[in-house]
C-alpha cells in the first residue's frame, strides 16, 4: 500500500551503516568529516564540536569535556545553588539510603493543584509544580505514624530560594480511615500531616524516630532543670541576704544622728 521496497541490513543512513556492530572503529571511519561534525538525533539537536568526557580512553582528557568548573565559584551567578542542592541530595541518600529502598508509592498526583506527592523509603516528597499557587495546610498521606519534619527544601536560602518553609516546626500525623481497611484511608494512606507547599518546589519530609525525640525531651528536661537551679533561692539565703541589709541601714541612722 505504501509502496515500500524491502530492504536487508546493513543499510546506510546519514552516512552511517545500520545494522552493524558499532563497536568497530572501521564503521566510523566511513563517516565523512563534515557529516561527523554535525550528526543530529532525529534532526533535533546536534553538536557543532563533539564532546568527549574524562575517561581512560583518552587518558582523562578534559580538552573536549567543555565544563566551566569556574561557574559555580562565580559569585554573582546562581550556578553555586544548583552546586549547593546536588550536594545535599546526596547527603539526603546518605543519610536516609532512600534510592535503594523497594517502597516507591505515588499517593497523590493532583492535575488541578499541580502537585504530586509520593514515598520512597521512609521519606514523603512534595512537588508542587503550580507557577503561582501556595498551599497552606496542604494534606499529605504517609504510611508510619509519628511526627515528621523537612528534611530536604528546594526554597531554603542556600538554595537561592525565599526560605518559606520552616525548618523548625514540627508535623504530627492523624489517623485516616478504618484499621485494616485501605479503601478509607486518605488516598490509601493510613495517616496524614500538613504541609506549606509554596509555587515550583520540591519539599521532603522525613519521620523522626522514637529516640531523637526521647533524646530531644531529656535536652530540654535538662536545660530546664539547670535554668531552676540559677535562679533558685533558698529561705536560708533570703534570710542572709536581708541580715546584711540591716546592719547598712543601722550604720546610715547612726551617720544621721552624729
Amino acid at each position: 500500500m505504501l509502496k515500500c521496497e524491502a530492504g536487508t541490513f546493513p543499510f546506510t543512513y546519514l552516512g552511517i551503516l545500520i545494522g552493524v556492530n558499532m563497536k568497530r572503529a572501521r564503521h566510523w571511519q566511513l563517516v565523512s568529516k563534515w557529516k561527523a561534525k554535525h550528526l543530529s538525533f532525529a534532526g533535533r539537536f546536534g553538536h557543532p564540536e563533539w564532546i568527549d568526557f574524562p575517561r581512560v580512553g583518552n587518558d582523562w582528557s578534559y580538552d573536549k569535556c567543555r565544563r566551566q568548573w569556574e561557574l559555580v565559584d562565580t559569585e554573582h551567578l546562581r550556578y553555586k545553588f544548583m552546586n549547593e542542592f546536588d550536594r545535599a541530595m546526596n547527603l539526603l541518600d546518605d543519610k536516609f539510603s532512600f534510592l535503594a529502598s523497594t517502597k516507591q508509592i505515588v499517593s497523590s498526583a493532583d492535575e488541578e493543584d499541580k502537585v504530586i506527592v509520593f514515598e520512597r523509603g521512609d521519606l514523603v516528597f512534595v512537588f508542587n509544580f503550580h507557577p503561582d499557587n501556595t498551599y497552606d495546610g496542604y494534606k499529605v498521606g504517609c504510611d508510619l505514624p509519628g511526627k515528621y519534619r523537612v528534611a530536604l527544601d528546594s526554597d531554603a536560602w542556600e538554595f537561592g530560594g525565599h526560605g518559606r518553609v520552616g525548618h523548625d516546626v514540627d508535623h504530627f500525623t492523624s489517623p485516616e480511615g478504618l484499621p485494616g481497611v485501605p479503601e478509607t484511608n486518605f488516598n490509601n494512606r493510613p495517616n496524614s500531616f500538613k504541609v506549606l507547599s509554596p509555587p515550583r518546589t520540591c519539599v521532603v519530609y522525613y519521620r523522626v524516630e522514637e529516640e531523637d525525640i526521647l533524646v530531644e525531651s531529656g535536652v530540654e528536661e535538662e536545660i530546664l532543670v539547670e535554668t531552676m537551679k540559677i535562679h533558685e533561692v533558698t529561705p536560708a539565703t533570703e534570710g542572709k541576704a536581708q541580715s546584711s541589709e540591716i546592719p547598712e541601714e543601722e550604720d546610715d541612722e547612726d551617720e544621721r544622728l552624729i
